[in-house]
């Protein structure tokens, strides 16, 4: 399945459709390519789904939840020189205060970093300006993953590595401001093999945690969903590839076509 598009439609075999679209957490202009041809089709819905009820995260998740457990913080897990060579890196190309954040999970930070990057034209990131339009429209709202299990895929993954993918993004600042951009341009030009390609090297060793099996949960959600006509909107990386949700969602039986208008 290779059809380079954002949007899709999913016929189940009862015979009722729902749509499928990739979303980024940016507020740059060119994420907001398809907002228009998007809302066509959520108007179209009864439910909306985003990876996870936005409303219930506000209401239940709280800053110290995304914190490392036992007062750990980066100056523990970072040599005091590569640390201090970091914040140097952080403040003078990007103007972000890293020690803010020694305290945090550093997939937090990383993700963090890669938003600044990103310009900032809109009030909301694409995926909550979609989920807050739908609530606006009056649909029953959800998301296909609890807000408990987002925060236990956050605390499973060794912290080690995510301290090694957050250092290796510091170390040369501009090489990941690059590849940022170019994750960018390649969901404005609805490249999603290549953006799921590019995202699964970025994530190393936590590809099977934050991608492959979170694609299977996400999948066998999209496919029991088939009594209502339901819009859901995920991270644009977890459609397209051999662990993709289109692929697992195929050979679950749905019926998948590529929406361009």
């Amino acid at each position: 399945m290779l059809d380079n598009a954002l949007l899709w439609q999913i016929t189940y075999p009862n015979g009722n459709r729902s749509f499928l679209f990739g979303t980024m957490h940016v507020r740059d202009n060119a994420a907001f390519g398809l907002i228009d041809l998007a809302t066509c089709y959520l108007k179209q819905c009864q439910c909306y789904y985003a990876e996870m009820d936005l409303d219930l995260a506000q209401n239940n998740i709280v800053m110290e939840d995304y914190l490392m457990p036992d007062s750990l913080d980066l100056r523990l897990l970072i040599p005091r020189i590569k640390l201090e060579r970091m914040l140097r890196h952080c403040s003078s190309i990007l103007n972000f205060d890293l020690s803010h954040w020694y305290r945090f999970y550093p997939l937090i930070t990383a993700n963090k970093i890669a938003e600044t990057i990103m310009l900032e034209d809109k009030e909301w990131p694409l995926d909550q300006f979609l989920y807050y339009k739908a609530k606006d429209m009056g649909l029953e709202l959800g998301g296909v993953e609890s807000v408990e299990r987002q925060l236990e895929v956050l605390k499973e993954m060794p912290i080690d590595l995510q301290t090694k993918m957050l250092s290796k993004a510091c170390k040369n600042l501009s090489k990941f401001r690059k590849e940022t951009i170019v994750l960018k341009n390649l969901y404005r030009d609805q490249r999603i093999l290549k953006l799921y390609k590019k995202s699964q090297k970025s994530l190393g060793e936590l590809r099977s945690i934050l991608l492959y099996q979170r694609n299977e949960q996400i999948s066998n959600f999209i496919a029991e969903h088939t009594s209502k006509s339901s819009f859901f909107a995920i991270g644009a990386a977890h459609l397209a590839g051999y662990h993709g949700v289109l692929r697992k969602l195929k050979s679950l039986g749905l019926t998948l076509c590529p929406i361009y208008n």
